[in-house]
């Protein structure tokens, strides 16, 4: 597998978010901007538009993440994005 400029710059930038809560010191930083920080922005991108970084490189297309809160009535479903992260749901 090749890795590509973008990738090691999309590597990069998720090492410096992941690095920077710590650095924040007494900064409050919201508890669900942290989650999404560590777990989902390498492969749904910064504003969750499913442009990640590690996205191209995965078998299946990752969802754009705004759409699914637009087509909820503007609330984001966490329930079930957990339930088809977990397989509950396909």
């Amino acid at each position: 597998m090749k890795i590509t400029r973008n990738q090691v710059i999309g590597c990069t930038l998720l090492l410096a978010l992941g690095i920077a809560p710590g650095l924040a010191g007494d900064r409050k930083i919201d508890i669900g901007q942290r989650e999404y920080l560590s777990n989902c922005v390498a492969c749904h991108g910064i504003a969750g538009k499913g442009d990640g970084p590690v996205a191209p490189i995965l078998k299946a297309q990752v969802p754009d993440l705004t759409l699914m809160a637009r087509n909820n009535g503007g609330v984001f479903p966490f329930a079930r994005v957990y339930e088809s992260i977990d397989g509950r749901v396909v």
